[in-house]
């Protein structure tokens, strides 16, 4: 066998605990709209994501159909990826709402987040909406994360203050060691404190 699971088109997995698919480990995972949509959500909290790969997870989609992945719980994101991992998708729609939560720092609703120094997502076509508070598009911290074509509208209603300071919503994020690019698409912020590139 060629040791690839395969999700295929006229898919639903909808989690109400825990994340709709998490990949950890060297597994790898197709996400095959050809024959129908594929519909990924999670509604769990706190810190639960829709998609999530960890240790050298390996997720890639192909197919012309819809492929959503929708994620509603606080500090949640739509696609997240952790130590070695790797996700690279094509035309996805990304949809987070949630409240922000406190840890070290502040952590927000994050379409997609690419978490550590040998991280990697590539997302191309489609469309990332983030909603809540410090809400964010797309996040890189120490990893590499590129975009093409892909449209980002984020907004946070009301800002999120913390220690006398306050938190938009952000549509591109990049912090200590990541590395995001970005080529066609659009970016667009609304609410108190937002930032387009960060």
């Amino acid at each position: 066998t060629s040791g690839i699971d395969t999700v295929v088109g006229n898919t639903t997995i909808s989690a109400t605990s825990g994340s709709a698919i998490r990949l950890s480990g060297t597994g790898q995972l197709l996400l095959d709209s050809s024959t129908g949509p594929i519909n990924l959500s999670s509604s769990a909290t706190p810190q639960q994501h829709a998609l999530y790969v960890l240790g050298n997870g390996v997720i890639t989609s192909t197919g012309l159909s819809p492929l959503s992945i929708s994620a509603s719980g606080t500090s949640a994101s739509g696609v997240q990826v952790e130590g070695s991992g790797n996700v690279t998708l094509s035309g996805a729609t990304i949809l987070t709402t949630g409240a922000a939560s406190v840890t070290s720092s502040v952590i927000g609703s994050y379409g997609a987040f690419a978490l550590g120094a040998n991280t990697q997502m590539s997302l191309t076509g489609g469309s990332i909406t983030t909603t809540g508070e410090t809400a964010v598009g797309a996040y890189v911290q120490g990893g590499r994360l590129a975009l093409s074509n892909v449209a980002i509208h984020t907004e946070a209603l009301t800002a999120f203050v913390l220690a006398g300071n306050s938190y938009g919503a952000y549509g591109l994020n990049a912090a200590t060691g990541g590395q995001l690019t970005a080529s066609g698409g659009s970016v667009v912020t609304d609410g108190a404190f937002g930032i387009g590139v960060r």
